[in-house]
């Protein structure tokens, strides 16, 4: 069981992805200390090695890296990443983007506070 599962839709961002990841897991490390968190990177097939370049990270949290089944598209990306989340048990699932230059670990506590307490959905205001 993992108490927050941070997904991380992708494809072909091998030059973003790993700077996304690490900020995801010094965000788990920091503000949800003795809890179980995940890393959920779900590609979509991705020719650039944006799967391999996640791997080869070193984390102090559990990650995965999978491919998700069906059509291309983030939706499908998504969807993987909420039924793996579901069947790890999570209290909560915080989605990032993983081209994202502005992330920093207060966005995993924030996000992560919200997603496991009163609201079902959190979407970003642009």
């Amino acid at each position: 069981m993992y108490h927050i599962v941070v997904g991380v839709p992708s494809y072909n961002t091998a030059a973003t992805v790993c700077y996304v990841v690490k900020q995801a897991a010094l965000g788990l490390e920091r503000h949800f200390p003795g809890e179980r968190g995940l890393i959920l990177v779900s590609d979509g097939g991705s020719q650039d090695g944006t799967p391999e370049v996640v791997e080869a990270l070193k984390l102090s949290v559990d990650k995965v890296v999978e491919r998700y089944p069906g059509p291309p598209g983030k939706g499908s990306a998504i969807r993987h990443i909420m039924a793996k989340a579901l069947e790890y048990g999570a209290e909560g699932i915080v989605l990032v983007d993983s081209d994202l230059r502005s992330i920093t670990p207060e966005w995993i506590k924030l996000l992560g506070q919200a997603a496991r307490g009163r609201y079902d959905l959190i979407t970003p205001l642009y």
